[in-house]
């Protein structure tokens, strides 16, 4: 993977180098993680990618062979994929880029100011009025995006607006087993993108719980194996599998003596069990985190992924190989760390 931030002028002819080039429109979320999710669900699916540049919330990439529909129901922390159309440094270029483009069917354009210098309301009017095309707000054929970022415009085509409310259909208040530890499905998502696994490949969440990472380890099409020490809390699990119609291999066993060979899993997702309600079998909460990861990585295949959601200041077992972290404010009193780690 190789990182380029570039000038404007130089991203229309890279992006000819490396394939096809695509604007991701990401949430405000998060200062990192939308950007980070991007990145390591393209390392999932092996693509061939280069990042042109990252313009307050506005991604440009070049990639080779992405299926945009795939990507677009995995991605939980982007609002939209639009195919590059052009980056202009200054607004004369974007006009004449636009006068150019030539739809199939009615069109409309939508400008959102992301740290650029004018308003979008009046880039939507001058640039749909030098296309050449029917012009259509309500129900267009298509939607060109204009993004006003610091230092020019990125123009695209919209290929996808993600459906971000589709999580709320499975979120755990809705679930027919509830449990007030349940993680929202948004966050639970970016944590199986996180962990790179891919199509078909074996995702592990040895602290099971509700199954909030097996659903969305199903919904992303990898196969996902869930191991939990409490047999009440994987009958549950299994009752929210089947709500959402998904399948999993549940497994009663205790996290620090997972019942898989070494080197059996392409990738591993746990949110070990915290706090004073937490059910501990290891001596100390401590105990169990850094025993627990020393299990799974045990069963994580080579250049396999951990992803690890800890309270902050979790001291961890120093030979882990960790590449990334990222800090999230659950609530005021609570602040949460993603650890991500690659064996080696």
């Amino acid at each position: 993977m190789f990182f380029l931030f570039l000038s404007p002028f130089l991203i229309k002819e890279l992006v000819m180098d490396i394939g096809e080039g695509f604007v991701f429109d990401l949430s405000g979320e998060h200062p990192e993680l939308p950007f980070a999710e991007v990145i390591s669900v393209f390392e999932a699916l092996d693509l061939d990618f280069e990042v042109f540049g990252c313009f307050n919330r506005v991604l440009v990439v070049g990639v080779e062979g992405l299926d945009v529909e795939y990507l677009s129901g995995r991605l939980s922390m982007s609002h939209r994929v639009c195919s590059l159309v052009g980056f202009e440094r200054d607004y004369s270029g974007l006009i004449e880029v636009s006068s150019s483009l030539r739809p199939e069917g009615s069109f409309c354009v939508r400008a959102v100011n992301r740290g650029g210098s004018c308003g979008g309301r009046d880039v939507e009017r001058e640039v749909g009025g030098v296309i050449d095309g029917v012009v259509d707000l309500d129900d267009p054929d298509v939607v060109y995006r204009v993004f006003i970022v610091d230092g020019g415009y990125v123009l695209g085509r919209e290929l996808s607006d993600i459906d971000r409310g589709k999580f709320d259909r499975w979120k755990p208040t809705v679930r027919p087993h509830f449990s007030p530890v349940g993680i929202n499905p948004r966050f639970a998502r970016l944590i199986v993108n996180l962990s790179r696994v891919g199509r078909d490949e074996v995702l592990l969440d040895p602290f099971a719980g509700t199954g909030s990472f097996l659903i969305e380890g199903g919904f992303v099409r990898a196969f996902p194996v869930g191991v939990d020490i409490d047999r009440d809390m994987l009958l549950g699990c299994r009752r929210n599998l089947d709500f959402v119609g998904l399948d999993s291999d549940l497994i009663q066993a205790d996290a620090l003596n997972l019942p898989f060979r070494e080197r059996s899993v392409d990738a591993v997702v746990a949110d070990p069990p915290y706090g004073r309600s937490s059910r501990v079998d290891a001596g100390s909460l401590d105990e169990l985190i850094n025993k627990s990861v020393e299990e799974m990585f045990r069963v994580l295949k080579k250049k396999g992924y951990l992803v690890l959601v800890l309270p902050e200041g979790t001291d961890l077992i120093g030979w882990a190989d960790e590449i990334e972290s990222y800090r999230v404010r659950v609530h005021r009193s609570l602040t949460r760390v993603i650890r991500i780690f690659r064996r080696s």
